[in-house]
């Protein structure tokens, strides 16, 4: 597990910062601050979200695979309500919690990989089809709120372009208003 913790956090750590840095250059230098909040806003509602679902995965998955077999009604229900006690009662019981809770890790993961491989498929599609709208697939075409074409180099414009379009379209509904 610890493993896999650490391959995670070097894969974010070398995401996070090239991806923030995208944002907040590819817009002009009065919509900056506007972008990183909304990359600091979704990043931070998105990992809550997430956390609670993949948590709420996870408890679900262990209280129906945690093995009950042979357990008075009482302890059975603390057995299934919870991971931490079951580990600290008289063997077997530890055991069986290890193996439902593994059992759900592994699942909820699971879980977790296909929702970021949806998340990725989705992006990638929104981020073609935004390209494609701008005329060019070598150098993209960014049209900022105010109305003004802005060509940004292809490793910038692409994700800049999508943020930049929402900023903007948020900046006209401001502005009519």
């Amino acid at each position: 597990m610890a493993a896999g913790l650490i391959v995670l956090g070097v894969g974010i750590g070398a995401a996070m910062t090239p991806a923030t840095s995208a944002i907040t250059e590819a817009l002009p230098s009065s919509q900056q601050g506007v972008g990183s909040a909304l990359n600091d806003l979704s990043r931070e509602v998105g990992g809550a979200l997430g956390i609670a679902v993949i948590g709420s995965i996870l408890t679900a998955t262990y209280s129906n695979h945690v093995n009950l077999t042979g357990l008075p009604g009482r302890l059975a229900a603390k057995v299934k309500a919870s991971y931490a006690i079951a580990t600290h009662l008289a063997a077997p019981i530890p055991g069986r919690a290890d193996t439902a809770f593994v059992t759900a890790m592994h699942i909820a993961l699971l879980i977790a990989a296909g929702a970021a491989i949806v998340a990725a498929v989705g992006v990638t599609l929104l981020l073609a089809r935004t390209t494609s709208r701008t005329g060019s697939a070598d150098v993209p075409t960014v049209v900022h709120g105010s109305g003004r074409a802005d060509r940004r180099p292809p490793e910038r414009a692409s994700l800049a372009a999508v943020i930049s379009c929402r900023i903007g379209h948020a900046d006209d509904a401001t502005a009519g208003s």
